[in-house]
């Protein structure tokens, strides 16, 4: 099992935050066809569980004080150390006004070479405040066998990466020869870190983390006519950070 802990100070912020466009550690997302993305203004269940940390990537709440994203959101590619832009998570923004805007306290991550290492690209978080209890969050399952998912993040297209989008339906098509989820989940930069997930009874189970995407030689993201595994979007399955969810889980 990979993952290290740091511990990070910042202040409790409690007020509404906005936040600029773009990021230097974001991976970029394809848009296959038809953009069929949807704006995500509702603040009820489970999209009160997604927000944006101040990296400006998309992260889930996947425990009541722990959430997921990537681990390119997390770490500088220069220094392979903890980005210095990381500090805070704010939940369910909608027009750069979250619900709530806290601190993060202690980070897990499974690779500082995300570019090398894809298949580890994510990151936990611990949060100073347990969100969870009052938001709810996602629970995090291994399913080889979901191709039908749905997915959310804060794509900088869109009203600069302040509002949230969402793709549903979208499909898992394979997986590479790395273990990594080839998908067409419409997104682009800030959408790093974003859930794929599914409902069953009412409930939020996330099946993977977005991270990536394939150009085919193209020097940015592309919008292609369909699907191709050439210009696949990738995400990390839940089997390659569940090991250390759950570990930290079991800590008191």
């Amino acid at each position: 099992m990979v993952g290290r802990r740091v511990f990070l100070l910042a202040w409790v912020l409690f007020s509404n935050l906005g936040f600029s466009e773009g990021s230097s550690v974001e991976a970029l997302d394809n848009v296959f066809g038809e953009d069929k993305r949807e704006p995500v203004l509702s603040a009820e269940y489970p999209w009160s569980t997604i927000g944006r940390i101040s990296t400006n990537c998309t992260a889930t709440l996947v425990a009541p004080d722990i959430i997921l994203t990537a681990a390119h959101c997390v770490i500088d590619p220069k220094t392979k150390l903890l980005n210095k832009k990381l500090s805070t998570f704010s939940l369910n923004m909608v027009a750069g006004r979250s619900l709530v805007t806290v601190p993060i306290d202690q980070v897990w991550w499974g690779t500082t070479s995300p570019e090398e290492n894809r298949g580890q690209d994510w990151a936990l978080c611990r949060l100073l405040v347990p969100l969870g209890n009052t938001y709810g969050w996602m629970g995090v399952v291994e399913n080889t066998e979901l191709r039908r998912v749905n997915m959310a993040g804060y794509s900088a297209d869109f009203e600069k990466g302040l509002t949230a989008t969402t793709h549903l339906g979208c499909v898992v098509h394979t997986w590479d020869n790395k273990g990594m989820l080839l998908h067409d989940c419409n997104m682009r930069p800030g959408a790093s870190g974003g859930p794929l997930f599914h409902m069953i009874n009412g409930a939020a189970q996330l099946v993977a983390v977005n991270v990536a995407e394939r150009r085919n030689g193209a020097t940015g993201s592309v919008t292609a006519p369909s699907y191709t595994p050439e210009l696949a979007n990738i995400a990390v399955p839940a089997a390659a950070f569940l090991p250390t969810l759950q570990t930290i889980l079991k800590k008191p």
